[in-house]
Formats: structure tokens, sequence, C-alpha cells
């Protein structure tokens, strides 16, 4: 080999050098050490069994070039790449090179890693991990680099849960308190990831996105909503349109809405991001919920009572309890006054109005808030002056309005005209009630403006209802209604008032609207009834108490959640079901009766799936306490039987064959409670 001279060298040690270099991955330019020689040589002369790999090129010389790099090329185990440019080994699992578009390139740190570095080769003898889990390696790995390089994603609640920055989620991955990205933690990120559809668009949030989910989802003073699932801003606390789902969960529409309000909130800029304690959202949370309560009796109140409908000027509201002129509570329109005015009326009581802070007692009729404000002259404590007296002096002037004095006299302005108007009209309609005759009248008045405030009859495709509500008074306490919870959601009420008369209608109005406002876009029949119960129970005597049936019928999906509050029992009939009629009848105590406490304990909530043929009855006891002349009452099993035989045909005709029943049961007795019957069937 052209040596003349020296020692000859070691020819064991050059065959080797020369076997690797034929495809060695950099041997060839190294001779090997002296104490690797054996090693090496082990690897060489392993039985070919011992070095079988699954799925893989059986190797027969661990440092052969040309099946390095065939593998490289063709198998999928030895393609896995992190970030686009770091190789994972297909055995240990390990970032082992650079990956190189020119896979030759690599071949020198391949090699390196697989004899230095790599804990699963095991000289040839180790089985290559499965593809699947080289998968999830790959996405741990990138995971890893990017919570270590990029701030974004390592958005972190002070209890340790992470937040994706590719949906702006909370998700299930908690670090420790140390923040270390922990293989477990890694995993628990690939899980999310796994699932995260944004992830697939490539796009990031923005962080102000990930501030505020961290706020709304970690942080009491972010987490202020009232009784009706509005958002109260910590920065600005204002009452905002942010409404918190059904389910009280954070979503990335929630999330969106409040950073919409926070775009505009200065407060929220001016303190740099730094909310207000939460002790101070609790405190506005209490005052926006007393607000909404109130607005609720006030509309009541303004339809029922003449006192909290009285108004000067033609259009200025006057309130009850402070007895003075209320500039931003207008009449203008009979709109303003049905939507607007409850609201601001509210306002004024809870944030503004003395004496309804200190408890004061409201007015009790028109001519005490007349004569509080000077329109109406104070009664003479001198005795009352015959017919034939003589006129009383003019009173003195008792308004100054825009530089002008106004004198109180029938003839003197228009604007005293309406006001005098208004307050005789009034004592004359107060007088007329004490009289039986023009009492019937107005009763039969009331009875028609009641009647005409039944609610309409949803139009759904698949889907027919009917009611029928005939109270035994002039007015009634039953109740029925339909409330839009959502575009494919319909809410179904129905309830009865115990007692009857002017009184039931008013505590009626009061549960109906109530029960309107709470139930909209709620998903949870129970907690419309429990929300509704807190309210109502402060403003109901312990002799008055309040029956409601509540379900939520999803025309989409075929179901109906339901609750009763003391209410009588659900029945559904199909002749295709085993057993044909059931009568489904949870737990659950009227409203009114019991502390919050024990009514949430006690309401039970159900849910059925509704077949094609399925009739639905609800109804109050007026159909079956219905009595006949020896006192027997109509019965539940009376009604069920009547269902029985007319479940399957039209509403009109059960509702028919129901009243035909109750009419030869009472055998032409009276009518002693209200009667409401309303039917659903699924077409």
């Amino acid at each position: 080999m052209g040596e003349t001279s020296g020692a000859s060298p070691d020819f064991g040690k050059y065959r080797l050098l020369r076997e690797v270099g034929r495809g060695g991955m950099g041997a060839v330019h190294r001779a090997p050490a002296a104490n690797t020689t054996h090693r090496q040589t082990a690897r060489y002369n392993r039985p070919q069994a011992a070095r079988k790999q699954s799925g893989l090129v059986h190797w027969t010389v661990m440092s052969d070039r040309k099946r390095i790099l065939a593998e490289l090329k063709n198998n999928p185990a030895w393609q896995m790449v992190a970030e686009g440019q770091l190789w994972l080994c297909p055995f240990c699992g390990q970032c082992g090179s650079r990956w190189q578009a020119e896979q030759k390139e690599m071949l020198p740190d391949v090699e390196r890693h697989l004899q230095e570095a790599c804990s699963g080769w095991q000289e040839g003898a180790g089985a290559a991990l499965a593809l699947e889990d080289l998968k999830a390696r790959v996405v741990r790995l990138s995971i890893a680099r990017k919570i270590s390089t990029d701030p974004q994603w390592k958005v972190i609640d002070g209890r340790g849960t992470w937040y994706c920055p590719r949906c702006g989620m909370p998700t299930r991955a908690r670090f420790d308190a140390a923040r270390t990205a922990t293989a477990e933690v890694l995993e628990q990120i690939r899980g999310h990831m796994a699932k995260c559809k944004p992830r697939h668009e490539g796009a990031l949030v923005p962080v102000q996105h990930l501030v505020v989910a961290m706020g709304l989802f970690s942080r009491p003073e972010w987490q202020g909503y009232t009784k009706v699932r509005l958002w109260v801003c910590p920065f600005c606390l204002k009452l905002t349109k942010v409404e918190i789902g059904p389910d009280m969960k954070l979503t990335s529409d929630l999330v969106s809405a409040a950073l919409s309000h926070l775009a505009e909130c200065y407060p929220y800029k001016e303190r740099s991001g730094n909310p207000h304690t939460s002790a101070a959202v609790e405190e506005v949370v209490r005052r926006e919920s007393r607000i909404e309560e109130w607005r609720v009796k006030a509309a009541v109140l303004m339809e029922n009572n003449p006192v909290w409908s009285f108004s000067v000027d033609g259009d200025i509201w006057v309130c009850p309890y402070c007895k003075s002129r209320v500039d931003q509570v207008r009449f203008s329109s009979p709109f303003v006054r049905r939507e607007t005015c409850p609201g601001l009326i509210a306002a004024h009581l809870v944030m503004k109005c003395p004496s309804f802070f200190d408890q004061a007692r409201p007015a009790e009729s028109v001519e005490e808030l007349g004569q509080a404000l000077g329109l109406v002259a104070p009664p003479s404590p001198a005795a009352t002056p015959s017919p034939a007296a003589a006129p009383a002096p003019e009173p003195e002037p008792v308004e100054r309005r825009a530089g002008k004095t106004i004198p109180l006299e029938i003839q003197a302005t228009e604007s005293s005209n309406t006001i005098l108007a208004i307050t005789h009209e009034l004592d004359e309609i107060k007088q007329k009630m004490r009289g039986s005759q023009d009492m019937e009248r107005d009763l039969a008045e009331a009875r028609r403006k009641q009647l005409q405030m039944l609610p309409a009859l949803p139009k759904i495709e698949g889907f027919e209802f009917l009611a029928v509500y005939r109270p035994c008074a002039s007015v009634g306490g039953d109740f029925y209604d339909f409330v839009q919870v959502s575009p494919t959601a319909v809410g179904v009420v129905v309830g009865d008032v115990s007692g009857h008369g002017m009184d039931a209608a008013i505590v009626m109005s009061m549960a109906k609207k109530l029960l309107n406002i709470y139930a909209k876009r709620r998903r949870s029949s129970r907690e419309v009834l429990s929300i509704a119960h807190e309210d109502i129970r402060k403003d109901l005597d312990r002799r008055t108490f309040v029956t409601v049936f509540y379900g939520i019928l999803d025309t989409k999906e075929r179901t109906l959640n339901f609750a009763r509050a003391g209410h009588n029992p659900l029945l559904v009939y199909n002749e295709k079901r085993d057993p044909d009629l059931s009568i489904l009848s949870p737990r659950g105590m009227a409203l009114g009766v019991g502390t919050s406490e024990v009514f949430e304990k006690t309401i039970e909530e159900s849910q059925i799936a509704l077949m094609s043929g399925d009739c639905l009855l609800l109804h109050t006891d007026g159909v079956t306490e219905a009595t006949n002349p020896a006192g027997e009452e109509f019965g539940l099993d009376r009604l069920a039987e009547v269902v029985r035989k007319g479940g399957r045909y039209e509403a009109e005709y059960l509702s028919f064959q129901i009243e035909t029943a109750l009419s030869r049961f009472v055998a032409g007795g009276k009518q002693e409670d209200d009667v409401t019957i309303v039917i659903c069937r699924v077409l």
C-alpha cells in the first residue's frame, strides 16, 4: 500500500475503517479510537436476528449510508419534523438533527445521534416507536418550543390554567406553581389542540382576547352579572349589553362582546387595565338587579294603579314616593310608556329617590299626589261646606316655570286644565267603582282588556297549539304565555294565582311579566322558576302563591325541558307509546312559598324526547277540581280518560271533548275556579 518503512499498520483496525468508510456517516474521515474498536466490531458482528427492526430495513451494517438515506427518503417514521426544522429520531423520539431538504447533508448528524445519544437504538437491536406516537411527540415538541419562545403561547392564569392562543379559551391543561411545561402538561395541550377547530385555520387570537378571556374566567371582579345575565364592566362599573349564555359558560362570542365594550370604555383605557374591586362590582350587581326587579313591578303597577301612572303637564311622571316630578320619565307615547318608562322609573327609585331609600310610605291616592304638588287644595280643617256654600277663594299660585307664574284655577292655562281634568276624571272613576252597577261595568272592561292581552299561539311547522281560557270572575288569576327563547325554542307557560278577581289579576300580571323576562334566552326551566320565585316572594302575603308549569320546547331537537312550581302535572298521550298515556309530575313548590334555598332544593327539572303523534296537555286546577252537585271533583283520572279518547285527533276536537265532559259533570253548577287548557300536538 506504498508503506516502505516503519511498523506495519494494525490490519484489523484498517479493515474496520475501510468497511465503515463505504457509506459511513463521516467515519472515513476519522480513524477509530483504540477504545472504540471493540464496540464497533461487536456491533458489526451482532447476529442478524438481534438486529431485526419491526417495519424497518433489516440492518447488517450500522453505518451504511445508503440504507440511512433510503429510510430518510421513504420511511414516514424517519420523516417526523417538528417546527419545520427539527428531525425526530424514530427510536427515541428526541430531536436528533436539523432537517435538511437534501437528506445527504443530515447523514453525519443522524449517525452521531444514533451512536452517541439515542437511548432507543440499542446498538441496532431497539424497536422503532409507533408512527402515531411519533406524530404526538412532534406536536408536543412544537408546543414546547412555542411556549418557551412565544409569550402568546404561555398565557396562564393564577390557577395554572393554560389559554389556547388559537381559540382564546381556557383549557384543561394545568401548569404547576413553577409554570413548568412537563410531559403531562404538553400532552394535555396536545389533546386540546387536536380538538381545537380554529387551530386548523392557523391564525392566533389577539393577545387582548386572551387577557379578557382570562379575566372573565378566573377573576372575581370580572364576573359580575345581573339576574338577567347582563355583564357589569369592572372598569366603568356600568351595566353593559354583554349577555352571559344560558349555561353560564365562557365562549368566544362572549369574549368578543366584552372586547367590543372595552374598546369604547374610557375608564378601561384610563385605568390601564386595572379593574375595580370585586366588592365594588358586587354593589353594582345588587343595584342593577334591584332596578330590574322594580322595572317589572313598575310595569305592573302602571297598568293597575292610577297613582303610578299619574303625570303632570300631560306626560311628566310623578313619583309616588318622593311626590315630585321626574323630568326624565315622560309618557310621550304608548310605546315609550310601555317599553321605556318602567326602566326609568326603577332607576329613579333605586338610585335617586331619598324617600324610597328611607322606605317611606308611597302616596296612596292621586289626590295625595296632587296635594303634595300643590295642584289640589288640601282639605279644610273646618266643617265641610254645604253645596250652596259660597265658592272657595282663589288659591295662591303654586308653580313657577320658565319665569312664568301658573295660578291654580280651572280656566288658567291648558296645562292646568289637563292636570285638573285628569284629577277629576280619576276621582269620578273612584266614586263610580263604589257603585255595584258601575263596578260591574268597569270589571267587564277589565275582563275585555285581559282577554285582548292573551298571547297569540305559536305557528311552528310540525306542531299544533291550542289554548282555552275561561275565568270564573270578570278577571282571573290563570294565565298562559309563549316566549321565544331562541330561534328554535319556545317557552310554554301555564300558571294559576291563588284566589280570584282583581287582586289575583294583579299578581297574575306581575308573575307573567317576570316569567316572560326571565325566560328569554334561558335554556333551563328550573333556573327560570328559581329566579322568578326569588323576585315574587317578597311581594306576596302568606296566603298568596302562584303555581306555574314552565317548559322549553326545542322544535329542532324535538325535546321538552320542563319544571313544575307546584302546578298540575303534564299529560302526554300517544297511542304508539307504551304506556299510551303518561302523567309527568316532577317535584316543585309554588312561587312565593318558602325561602329561595328550600325552593331550589325542592324543584326538579325533567326532559322528554318527543315523537310524532304526541299530544301534550297542560291545565289548571279549575279543570280537575270542578265539582258536581254532589260535591265530587272531576279529578285527574276522568281528565286522563278524555285525553285517551280524543288525544289522537286535532287539538280543537280534544279541547271540545274536555269542555263537554266538564259541562256534563258539573251539571249546570257554577264555575268556581278559572279554567285554562293548553294543548300541543307533535305532527
